[in-house]
């Protein structure tokens, strides 16, 4: 029977959401915004440059999905009262969360094939690794972050207040976790403290599959931390999840969420391995260069530098 409920839901949310202009104009028109605005007045239209970007451009795209496209829907049924209607039959709390869940993984899941199709047409861009992986990195990302934004669809009482906790939330996720610029060029403070947020291990994770060409076994601390981020929210969430606006939200509850998201973070900062991404691309291998060298590194092909001895070396 909760299975039943539970792809009913799936059902009936996944239609309302393809027959909702205004939803599907967001969920499409403003990722490939941000693909234009980066790989076209960022990236300059550079195929390497692009695909460099790719990563956290796919990243934040997740996370605004996971937040934006759960919370608010979530906020939005409590107000009208749907949830209180779905309250007196025999779905429970978890099955609710569940389907709000995996609505999210198909509607984040058109938006990153939306993005990887039209930046390979459009930008030249290329996956070093393979996409079955790419699939998987997407998976756990999605994971991770989907119960971040059924927390605040849990949490928040109104459409007044649901956004300015989601945009607390979105964009020092953006901005310091390398999605937004890269993330060999933030501060040395920013870097220690993107250790904390999970879109930091996303980015690492797409980065590996789509620049660097790693496969899944060279990403097991950053996937290992986002399952654990994904269960550890799962749980919060269907202990958070109110029916009503009406009913009380203790201190405690939150004290606890925020408490088990701290010290889960904390654990996830000390044992997670260095990130690779902090490395520029052609930043390796280069020797001590002349004064006249130059070397674009996003350059169309393999740039060179020209080293003391009149050797070339490959940046790329």
């Amino acid at each position: 029977m909760a299975i039943q409920s539970y792809l009913a839901l799936v059902r009936a949310q996944l239609l309302a959401f393809l027959r909702s202009k205004q939803a599907l104009f967001w969920s499409l028109a403003f990722p490939l915004g941000f693909l234009f605005l980066f790989g076209g007045i960022m990236a300059r239209g550079n195929p390497r440059a692009a695909t460099f970007m790719l990563p956290g451009l796919l990243t934040t795209m997740i996370i605004s999905g996971s937040l934006f496209g759960i919370a608010m829907p979530m906020v939005l049924a409590r107000e009208k009262g749907i949830l209180r209607r779905f309250r007196v039959t025999p779905i429970s709390a978890s099955t609710m969360i569940l389907a709000h869940g995996t609505t999210a993984v198909f509607q984040n899941a058109i938006t990153f094939v939306l993005l990887l199709t039209v930046s390979h047409f459009v930008f030249k861009t290329e996956i070093a690794g393979s996409f079955s992986a790419l699939g998987v990195v997407f998976l756990f990302g999605a994971f991770s972050t989907i119960p971040l934004g059924l927390l605040v669809g849990s949490a928040a009482k109104d459409m007044e207040s649901a956004p300015p906790i989601i945009n607390l939330i979105f964009f020092p996720m953006m901005f310091l976790s390398g999605s937004a610029f890269p993330f060999a060029l933030l501060p040395e403070a920013m870097k220690s403290f993107a250790r904390f947020l999970p879109a930091t291990y996303i980015v690492e994770s797409l980065q590996g599959i789509i620049v660097r060409g790693e496969g899944l076994s060279l990403l097991i601390g950053p996937l290992a931390i986002l399952t654990v981020l994904g269960f550890t929210g799962l749980a919060l969430s269907a202990a958070l999840f109110r029916w009503e606006g009406t009913e009380p939200l203790s201190r405690r509850s939150i004290a606890t969420i925020l408490g088990a998201f701290v010290v889960v973070m904390i654990g996830a900062a000390l044992v997670a391995p260095a990130f690779r991404m902090n490395e520029m691309p052609g930043s390796r291998g280069l020797r001590p260069a002349t004064p006249k060298a130059r070397c674009a590194c996003f350059a169309a092909r393999p740039c060179s530098m020209v080293s003391a001895d009149g050797s070339r070396t490959r940046a790329w």
